[in-house]
């Protein structure tokens, strides 16, 4: 975060949102050989077990979390609303103000008390705020925007932040990715005007001001302090890159020490399996799965198919 390079923490914040929800789901084998021991001496009566689980199930107290689903969709359903409202509060401005088409972009004018914005092609300001050069430096800061699309990164993340509300870090992201884009924006508006110090005294003339919209890019809403700190800063070197990649190996180092799965592989059909055929294939092997959400009808289930199809037979006790 403290590099200059503003596009390659843009593409790296992006892809790291469909990445969360991708993890997840990578899961590594772990193949542990076992000896099966017969317990059939210990339960006789499979349907007994199962309506007794049954019955203990239905005389459980009520618990807290139970309600957590329920608590979960309303957040949901809150934060969802909000962001409607804003919604809505942005196109009244957009359809209630002057517009006057530039080139690919549509400029707005309103008397509201509002922070220059841009919403897509939409560029939001009011004209009383600034005198001419001011107004000029904000509308370069804007253009960027526009030209580059942020508003579909906010819009991206915001929709991710509000079905993930309860996890504070989803809204540490979404600041990171809005003052990445501030910083983007800031290099390129400095970089078309003439003056780079006007442009820092601006920012600092008029960022004290907080009535912003939330999801959409404004002059104002990054740290001034940080803004400016950056558009001083020289230029990263490229060999800074590297910290980029260094991302892959410590994702793989998550994966194998945290998504990981047990496999339980019956010893003894392995070894006949290698006695009879050297080249061990798929169809010499049979895994038993066996994990939290294992439940009795599964293993009942997984064991009468392995009876019909392999004659193989196994007896399980629940502690």
């Amino acid at each position: 975060r403290n590099d200059t390079f503003f596009q390659f923490n843009r593409i790296f914040l992006l892809i790291g949102i469909p990445i969360s929800f991708i993890i997840p789901f990578i899961v590594f084998n772990n193949y542990i050989e076992y000896t099966p021991v017969s317990t059939a001496t210990y339960y006789q009566n499979l349907e007994t077990i199962t309506r007794l689980i049954a019955t203990h199930s239905k005389e459980t107290s009520f618990s807290i979390w139970q309600l957590l689903p329920i608590l979960y969709f309303f957040g949901i359903v809150v934060f969802f609303l909000n962001f409607i409202v804003q919604f809505i509060g942005i196109f009244k401005i957009i359809h209630k103000s002057k517009n006057v088409k530039n080139n690919s972009f549509i400029v707005i004018e309103t008397n509201k008390d509002v922070l220059p914005f841009s919403f897509f092609k939409w560029v939001v300001y009011n004209p009383n705020l600034f005198n001419k050069n001011e107004l000029k430096q904000v509308l370069t800061h804007e253009k960027v925007h526009v030209k580059q699309y942020h508003s579909l990164d906010i819009l991206t993340t915001k929709i991710v932040a509000v079905a993930l509300w309860f996890n504070p870090f989803i809204w540490l992201y979404l600041k990171s990715v809005k003052q990445n884009l501030e910083f983007i924006a800031d290099a390129g508006a400095q970089e078309s005007l003439e003056c780079k110090k006007t442009y820092q005294y601006t920012l600092l003339k008029t960022g004290f001001t907080q009535q912003q919209i939330a999801f959409t890019n404004n002059f104002f809403h990054s740290p001034i302090k940080k803004r400016i700190m950056m558009l001083q800063k020289r230029k990263s070197r490229k060999m800074n890159q590297l910290k980029y990649v260094f991302i892959i190996p410590i994702l793989a180092l998550f994966l194998m020490n945290f998504n990981t799965e047990d496999v339980y592989v019956d010893k003894t059909m392995t070894t006949n399996s290698l006695e009879k055929n050297n080249d061990i294939t798929n169809e010499n092997i049979i895994e038993i799965v066996f994990d939290k959400n294992t439940t009795l009808e599964k293993l009942e289930e997984k064991r009468r198919y392995l009876k019909e199809n392999y004659n193989f037979d196994f007896d399980f006790e629940i502690e």
